[in-house]
């Protein structure tokens, strides 16, 4: 092609490109799609131009491009700031209709919750319990209604109530992937339950004690529900309604969105907990005080979720949420020979978890129904259905690793981890081509002595570990599991594992640590969908079609529950176990540099002509 050809191409591209630099607003998405498509012109014009003032002028041009995408280039400080102030605000103003639906619903079902108790005065023993009733009207008869929340300890019950609440969120928002049906059903319940709650105390002549007492904290806490609903249903209407993209692509993108604004209701959360833990107990303050404190946190949220958003929209965003860029539907591919970040080692996490889902879940079913046929072979099928509890399937898990009437218990739970262990961290080996090496039988069967030590050591954990001990376990788990897969890595044995995991830990414990920790809030949230209204709605379908009753309809029905828990238990232990190999990846690499002494020595091997890689 001519050069005068060439540059009567693409002037009016270029042109263009020009224009979007004087903006005094740049995206910097925009200015590294404009960067790549420059420097594209700029290799063709060194290869047949090398010699022309095209050539100097694309030059020219790409470097102006590459000074503004750096100039723009934003510091954590500054994307943290911008989060709050323009991406989370825009969020919010494009989901404003499921944020209006999720406040409708709760205001409802408060309604009912209302209605309810005042028509029947029991109604909040169905909603509350007996107990907290009793409890409650007790302290009203000796002059302290608000007793309840003078209990505990300060400290304890911040932290304590600042968890629960953000499992409630979280539980309310991954409820969303269901049609967004879910977080509705959550806002329901939780609607009826504060409306039963506040006319409960309304019917015992207590209305304006409790409500200064209760809003305190409840208008952060119950507005943060609301809004963790709105997220929910963000979610599911990419699910429900996908437009012109494939229902997976488009439930990304909401889930994605959904997630963001999930993120932006931590504060709230660590917020209203301490409000809870440490201002809602002083019942003597006075009443126009805690009116007045709670007049501004009502005017805190609707000025941050309702009206800037608002006032943003009118302004103009100066960025773009919308149109987030999609992966493509093939497998991704990890890149194991790179230093990555807590939130890098997540991502990847669940990459390597998707690829190769089928297979873990084949491992799973085949785990669980040697467990469940195990126990049932066992055991008399009279008494099958009273082995194992699951009045609170989340509370009860226990019961799967310790129990007095299956002396098998223990080797079951040990010979399956262990094999768990060994073909998920063998799938990721194999994925990472350069440490994984065929192995002979009697290669597999001396890894499977050397998993076993780490696997037992864990369950004896467990048995051991209570209230006090919880905390110094989470500490071991992830240590623990690195000196596994530092094993089943090197192909060494139990002290040089050990030396090897404790020095790729080295100063990035507290990287491990929060890591595990987040993939541990998670599968617990997953885990805990067992014990929702939606799986216990399945179990009555089962028992009301089963062709017989009695004790033979509670033996099915309970060896139901023990296979749907163990498969969803054996389905969750490899994403911590991913978790941790990609951590041992990523400092493999901070301490050894393997992956970059490798690309050093590649470095003459290869020679570039203009832009181009030829051998």
């Amino acid at each position: 092609m001519r050069e005068t050809k060439f540059i009567q191409d693409n002037k009016d591209k270029w042109q263009e490109y020009e224009k979007v630099l004087k903006k005094e607003h740049q995206n910097p998405d925009k200015l590294s799609e404009i960067f790549i498509k420059v420097t594209d012109d700029l290799s063709y014009a060194r290869t047949f131009y090398k010699n022309r003032s095209v050539r100097v002028y694309l030059n020219s041009l790409a470097q102006v491009i590459f000074t503004h995408i750096y100039k723009n280039k934003q510091s954590p400080a500054e994307r943290f700031i911008n989060f709050w102030k323009e991406e989370l605000p825009q969020l919010v103003y494009e989901a404003r209709p499921a944020f209006l639906l999720s406040f409708l619903v709760f205001m409802g079902a408060f309604l009912i919750g209302v209605l309810s108790t005042a028509m029947d005065v029991d109604f909040p023993r169905i909603i509350l319990g007996d107990s907290y009733v009793d409890m409650t009207i007790e302290n009203i008869k000796k002059g302290d209604p608000m007793a309840v929340y003078k209990e505990q300890g300060q400290f304890g019950m911040s932290v304590g109530i600042t968890f629960n609440n953000i499992f409630v969120a979280l539980l309310t928002f991954v409820m969303g992937a269901f049609a967004a049906i879910g977080s509705i059903g959550i806002l329901i319940r939780n609607g009826i339950m504060v409306g039963a709650f506040q006319y409960f105390f309304y019917t015992q002549g207590v209305f304006l004690e409790s409500f200064l007492t209760i809003w305190m904290h409840g208008t952060l806490e119950i507005s943060a529900i609301i809004i963790a609903g709105a997220a929910g249903i963000t979610m599911g209407k990419g699910w429900v309604f996908p437009g012109t993209l494939s229902r997976l692509k488009a439930f990304q993108i909401s889930a994605r969105r959904g997630l963001k604004i999930m993120m932006g209701l931590i504060p709230i959360f660590i917020t209203a907990g301490f409000i809870e833990g440490y201002i809602t107990r002083h019942t003597e303050l006075p009443d126009l005080l805690r009116a007045t404190f709670i007049l501004g946190c009502l005017v805190f949220i609707i000025w941050y979720f309702v009206w800037y958003p608002y006032q943003k929209s009118k302004m103009g965003f100066t960025i773009t949420t919308s149109k987030y860029q999609l992966q493509p539907d093939k497998l991704q591919q990890i890149n194991f020979g790179a230093i990555k970040k807590t939130g890098a080692l997540f991502g990847d996490t669940f990459i390597m978890y998707r690829n190769h889902f089928w297979k873990i879940a084949g491992a799973a079913i085949l785990a669980s129904l040697f467990f469940s046929i195990t126990i049932l072979l066992t055991h008399e099928a009279d008494n099958f259905a009273d082995l194992f509890l699951f009045n609170n399937i989340f509370g009860n898990i226990g019961q799967f690793f310790s129990h007095e009437q299956i002396f098998l218990l223990p080797f079951l739970i040990i010979l399956i981890f262990t094999g768990l262990s060994v073909f998920c961290n063998d799938l990721l080996l194999k994925e990472s081509t350069d440490t994984y090496i065929y192995r002979r039988r009697i290669d597999n069967l001396l890894l499977l002595l050397k998993v076993l030590i780490p696997i037992t050591l864990m369950y004896c954990l467990i048995r051991i570990g209570d209230n006090y001990t919880v905390f110094f376990i989470g500490l071991l788990f992830p240590v623990i599991l690195l000196w596994l897969f530092t094993m089943q890595r090197e192909n060494i044995w139990y002290i040089k594992g050990l030396v090897q995991a404790f020095h790729l830990l080295g100063a990035a414990y507290f990287k491990l640590i929060s890591l595990t920790f987040i993939i541990f809030l998670i599968c617990g949230l997953f885990y805990s969908l067992l014990d929702t209204s939606l799986t216990w709605f399945f179990i009555d379908i089962v028992s009301w079609n089963l062709p017989f009753k009695g004790m033979a309809a509670r033996n099915v029905l309970s060896g139901m529950l023990l296979y749907t828990s163990l498969l969803t238990l054996f389905l969750l232990y490899p994403i911590l176990l991913f978790s941790v190999a990609l951590y041992a990846y990523s400092q493999i690499e901070v301490k050894d540099a393997r992956h970059l002494k490798s690309s050093i020595q590649q470095i003459g091997k290869q020679k570039e002509i203009r832009g181009m890689a030829v051998e």
